[in-house]
């Protein structure tokens, strides 16, 4: 850099020229809502976007033991218990309970996904977004993705389309979906999240997978429901798990 060039951008010049494109991009389209700003902000400048509640030790506790009950009540067969109202916004299960401040409109993902301008200003972490109820069909389909996709303790109403995809890295730790379909999908790190966290990621629909980072292959197989794997030694896990802890301020990848 010479004299006469001036100072480097930084991430907060990046986020704000992110959130000017969006606004202009979609102007004529409702705009973009806060959470959609706090997403696009968070994917230029690193920190990510947190939707979810502030939760003490105690409602933590609460939320944990409560997402085992689910697995539990999964692996017999029988319907979920309600959960108390206090512990409703911390469960992607019952998003369709949560404000509108949380909810991100699906096409503003894609777009950020898929814009050229846009791309170029998203950070080394990625688009990442916890809490957050995503509305519409998200459509990636042969989509060349050169960062992170971070989607963890969100809900998605509709369907995710990724087949023959190609993304940096996918995370879906702790996220309700409905269907997938990700035939040819190609994911260069961070499939563990997809598989070994199965057991928090809730699939209500239909999961289509059949080729991901050349690690899982199910040739002549139009559906399949991926088990829990350990991508480190191959291990078969099981098709569900126990829920974890988590807590504000862990990574979300």
């Amino acid at each position: 850099m010479t004299a006469n060039d001036g100072p480097e951008p930084t991430s907060a010049d990046d986020a704000s020229r992110l959130v000017e494109l969006a606004r202009k991009h979609f102007e004529s389209r409702g705009g973009i809502s806060p959470a959609e700003e706090k997403l696009f902000r968070g994917a230029a400048n690193g920190a990510g976007a947190w939707l979810l509640p502030d939760l003490d030790d105690r409602l933590q506790e609460e939320v944990t033991s409560y997402r085992n009950e689910e697995v539990e009540a999964r692996q017999a067969a029988k319907p979920a218990p309600t959960p108390a109202e206090e512990l409703k916004p911390f469960l992607p299960a019952w998003a369709h309970t949560w404000a509108v401040d949380r909810v991100v409109r699906a096409d503003r993902i894609a777009w950020l996904c898929t814009d050229r301008q846009a791309k170029d200003l998203i950070s080394s972490q990625g688009a990442q977004l916890a809490g957050a109820r995503i509305e519409g069909e998200l459509v990636l389909s042969h989509a060349r993705i050169p960062f992170r996709l971070c989607f963890n303790f969100c809900s998605f109403a509709e369907t995710i389309r990724l087949p023959h995809a190609h993304v940096s890295g996918l995370s879906l730790k702790g996220t309700h979906s409905k269907d997938i379909v990700a035939d040819g999908l190609h994911v260069e790190a961070g499939v563990f999240h997809l598989f070994h966290h199965l057991g928090h990621f809730e699939n209500a629909g239909d999961l289509r997978i059949q080729t991901v980072h050349d690690r899982l292959r199910c040739p002549g197989r139009q559906h399949q429901v991926v088990p829990r794997i350990d991508l480190e030694s191959g291990q078969r896990l099981g098709n569900r798990g126990r829920g974890g802890k988590w807590r504000r301020g862990d990574p979300a990848c």
